[in-house]
C-alpha cells in the first residue's frame, strides 16, 4: 500500500483530520519498510524549518521536485496538486529538496540511514525488528539490511533499546569509546563527550572499551554501567535512579524522595533550573507522581505538599520554604 505524500505532510504539520491520521498510524503499523519510509519521510521534513524565512524559492518547482525525488523509483511520475495549507511549507521547500539529496546521495553510498533528532524524540523500528526511541538531541546510524554475523548500530546521545532476540547475531551499539553488546534484552543508553552510561531493564548486556573487549562488565536487570573517558575506566553499580526512563515515558515518580533528588529529577526532565532558597529544606521528603504535566503545575503540586511557596526567575524557579512540613 503506498501513502500520498500530502497525506504525511498534513499528518506532521498537524492540520490533519482525525481520520486521515489514523490512517497513516495504521499505514506506519502495516510493516516494518512502511515504518522506514515514515522516518525517512520525516527526517527531510525536519530539514524544512532550517531555512532562513526570507528566502524565495520557486514554490511549484520545488514541490514537484521533493516529489519526483522521493518518487525516484516508481515506474509512473506522480501527478499532485499544491493545497492551500502547502504555501508556508513551499516556501521552504528548496532546502528540504536539497536535504533529501545531500541524504540520499549518503545513503546509497554507505548503505547507512541516519536518524537525526533536534527538538524532537522518534520511535524507530530497525530491520531486525529491534524498536529504538530515540531521544531529543541524539542521532542513531543503523544498515538498510544487517549482516548475517551481527547486528551494528552507531548511537550519539540517548536512546532506550527493546532488542528483537537473534542468538546467532549479537546486536552491537558503538558509541565513541565504549560498545555494547547483546542478543535480545531492553535498556537505556545515554553518551556525552564526558561518559557513556547503561542501565539494564531486562535481561543482560555486555559493556567494554571498544579496543579493550575482553575487559569487560556484565550488566542485568537494575544494574547501571558508566564509562568515564577522562580515566577509562568501567564502573557497574546498582541503578538509583527511578525516573531514568521519564524523557521516554512522560512520568515522574516520587517514593519518600528528598526534595533534593525530586529537583534534580524536575531539572533533568525539563532541562530547566529550579533550585533551594533554603537548603535545610534539601532533605524533606515527598511522595507523588506527574505524567507529562506542564513544569509549573510540578512546582505548584511540589511546593504544596510541602508548604511551600515559588517564584520564577529568568534562569528558572526558586522554591522558598522555612522546614519541612
Amino acid at each position: 500500500m503506498k501513502i500520498d505524500y500530502h497525506l504525511l505532510a498534513t499528518y506532521l504539520n498537524g492540520t490533519a483530520k482525525a481520520a486521515e491520521r489514523q490512517q497513516v498510524d495504521f499505514w506506519v503499523q502495516q510493516d516494518i519498510q512502511n515504518q522506514q519510509e515514515f522516518e525517512h519521510f520525516k527526517f527531510i521534513w525536519a530539514e524544512v524549518g532550517k531555512l532562513p524565512p526570507e528566502q524565495e524559492v520557486n514554490t511549484e518547482e520545488s514541490w514537484q521536485r521533493f516529489l519526483e525525488l522521493r518518487e525516484a523509483k516508481a515506474s509512473k511520475p506522480r501527478v499532485v496538486q499544491l493545497r492551500h495549507w502547502m504555501v508556508r511549507v513551499a516556501a521552504v521547500l528548496l532546502i528540504c529538496t536539497l536535504s533529501y539529496v545531500i541524504w540520499n546521495s549518503w545513503q546509497n553510498r554507505t548503505g547507512h540511514i541516519l536518524v537525526e533528532n533536534v527538538e524532537q524524540k522518534s520511535d524507530i523500528i530497525l530491520p531486525d525488528g529491534t524498536r529504538v526511541w530515540l531521544n531529543k538531541h541524539s542521532e542513531l546510524s543503523y544498515p538498510e539490511e544487517f549482516t548475517s554475523t551481527e547486528r551494528r548500530v552507531v548511537l550519539s546521545g540517548e536512546a532506550y533499546f527493546d532488542v528483537t532476540r537473534d542468538t546467532k547475531r549479537p546486536f552491537l551499539i558503538s558509541s565513541d569509546d565504549t560498545e555494547i553488546r547483546v542478543l535480545g534484552t531492553s535498556f537505556n543508553v545515554n553518551t556525552t563527550e564526558e561518559q557513556t552510561e547503561v542501565i539494564v531493564n531486562s535481561g543482560k548486556v555486555a559493556f567494554y572499551e571498544q579496543n579493550n573487549p575482553k575487559e569487560q562488565i556484565v550488566l542485568q536487570a537494575g544494574d547501571k554501567g558508566s564509562y568515564r573517558s577522562v580515566n577509562q575506566k568501567l564502573i557497574k553499580t546498582k541503578n538509583p535512579d527511578a525516573n531514568y526512563l521519564s524523557w521516554k515515558t512522560g512520568q515522574l515518580i516520587f517514593q519518600n524522595s528528598t526534595l533534593e533528588k525530586a529537583l534534580e529529577a524536575v531539572n533533568q526532565h525539563y532541562a530547566v533550573q529550579v533550585t533551594l532558597e533554603n537548603p535545610a529544606m534539601a532533605q524533606c521528603r515527598i511522595n507523588t507522581r506527574f505524567n507529562d504535566q506542564p513544569l509549573q503545575e510540578v512546582i505548584e503540586e511540589i511546593c504544596l505538599l510541602l508548604g511551600a511557596t515559588f517564584d520564577q526567575t529568568t534562569n528558572g524557579y526558586i522554591v522558598k520554604g522555612d522546614k519541612c512540613p
